[in-house]
């Protein structure tokens, strides 16, 4: 059995898909709910991005700025993605200095898809995130 399940999922690493994820609870919200302004963000790891504390991909350090960091949902309509996209974020690396930055996440719900991006303004860098739970004020 051990075996099965293993193989299943050595297939779907393969084949670019990924196994069933809880649907994020962004998901289905009324778009008159956006603009919205974001509390905290709660990966998989179990950390957390909010106004005391923050985490680092490489050499970036992803933090909250000044001002709360703000949501946008575009829900699906024709294209069939939903996507979130959170502005108002501050990155921060050692030799670059400060920037802002963006978390972009985009669900595909036809292909059982979900998608999470932190994307550094003004240096054109994109990296996948494991995407979090994301708690509005």
């Amino acid at each position: 059995m051990k075996r099965i399940i293993l193989a299943a999922l050595a297939g779907m690493l393969a084949s670019g898909t990924s196994p069933a994820f809880a649907k994020p609870n962004w998901i289905g919200q009324p778009s008159v709910n956006f603009p919205a302004y974001v509390k905290s963000f709660v990966f998989p790891s179990g950390r957390q991005i909010n106004q005391s504390s923050s985490l680092c991909w490489g050499n970036w350090c992803v933090s909250f700025g000044a001002e709360a960091p703000v949501a946008y949902y575009f829900p699906a309509e024709r294209s069939g993605l939903r996507t979130l996209n959170i502005h108002k974020l501050k990155c921060k690396n050692p030799v670059a200095g400060t920037k802002q930055c963006t978390f972009n996440f985009v669900e595909r719900p036809a292909q059982g898809q979900l998608r999470c991006w932190l994307q550094i303004k003004a240096t054109n860098l994109t990296t996948r995130i494991d995407c979090p739970i994301v708690h509005f004020q």
